[in-house]
Parts: C-alpha cells; sequence; structure tokens
C-alpha cells in the first residue's frame, strides 16, 4: 500500500498523467432532507456512483446509476434544469463525483450525508434485490 497517494507520488519525482480537478465542495443533504426534496415538485436528479453490482442489490428508487469512472462521460449528456444528488454507499466517494460533475461544468450539486447507510437507518425505502 501506497500511502503517500498520488501527490507524494509527484512530490518525489515520478511521472503521472492528467491534470488534478479544482477544489469544490459539494453541500451536504440530510437523509430527512432529501426526503422531503424528492416530494416537491423540484425533485433533483439522484445519481448513484456506486458499481452496477452495488447498485442492483439495493438503491433508492428515483436513482440512476453511473459509476463514479463513467460519470464525465455521462455528463456531457445528462439533463439540465435539476439539481443533483449524488450518492453512494456511506459517501465516501461522493466528494470525487462532485468535482468531476463541477469541473464539468455543474454547479447544482449535493451529496447525501453519509450515503445510501444513512438514507436506511433513517427508515427510508430503498429498492433491494430479491
Amino acid at each position: 500500500e501506497y500511502k503517500e497517494g498520488l501527490p507524494g507520488w509527484a512530490r518525489s519525482g515520478r511521472k503521472t498523467a492528467g491534470s488534478p480537478l479544482p477544489a469544490f465542495d459539494a453541500p451536504l443533504l440530510a437523509a430527512t432532507d432529501l426526503k422531503a426534496v424528492l416530494a416537491s415538485a423540484n425533485a433533483p436528479l439522484l445519481v448513484d456512483v456506486r458499481d452496477p453490482e452495488e447498485f442492483a442489490a439495493f438503491h433508492l428508487k428515483e436513482a440512476v446509476n453511473v459509476p463514479l469512472d463513467d460519470l464525465a462521460t455521462w455528463v456531457k449528456h445528462a439533463p439540465r434544469g435539476k439539481a443533483i444528488v449524488i450518492m453512494d454507499h456511506a459517501g465516501h466517494q461522493t466528494p470525487v463525483a462532485a468535482r468531476v460533475l463541477h469541473a464539468s461544468g455543474r454547479a447544482d450539486l449535493k451529496r447525501l450525508d453519509g450515503g445510501i447507510l444513512k438514507w436506511q437507518a433513517a427508515g427510508f425505502p430503498i429498492v433491494a434485490a430479491r
């Protein structure tokens, strides 16, 4: 395990490709707040960035599955005019997803605080594999 990450790799003089995404921190949205917003006329687009296998196992009914590695391509064709709420299992991948979407020109972004685990803990419904 290389604990220094990509920044440490670059500082050591080793070759890297690409460039870092600009800093961006999308606000967090609590599960209870998301539940209320979903019932409104201005419901956001829910984007679940987990792998398809995880998504198939359980997800929010309204969510679309766009794995993190596919976001940069997907956003070019994504619906406009709606806010986007990004989610994953526990909230660890959503900061990176927000940076990808923001760098692609999307500004109205939020992240589900604590991911689908907190949604479930609040007692809200999910679609689960049978």
